[in-house]
């Protein structure tokens, strides 16, 4: 699933460029966020804040 720009509270996130990174919850579901800017901060940061995560990897990367 994409997670859409109106759930995205990092202003950075609704401008063009970045990476794509999907997450895998426990239950199997997957969110794809794209235009992440700085993927490295935003894997650490959804594992450490998201119970549900298990896994985040960067699966796409674009020029910023």
């Amino acid at each position: 699933m994409q997670v859409g720009d109106q759930f995205r509270t990092n202003p950075l996130s609704h401008k063009p460029g970045g990476s794509t990174v999907r997450v895998i919850l426990k239950n199997g579901e997957v969110r794809d966020y794209d235009k992440v800017k700085y993927p490295d901060a935003f894997i650490r940061k959804i594992l450490e804040a998201n119970g549900d995560a298990v896994e985040a990897k960067i699966i796409n990367t674009k020029e910023r």
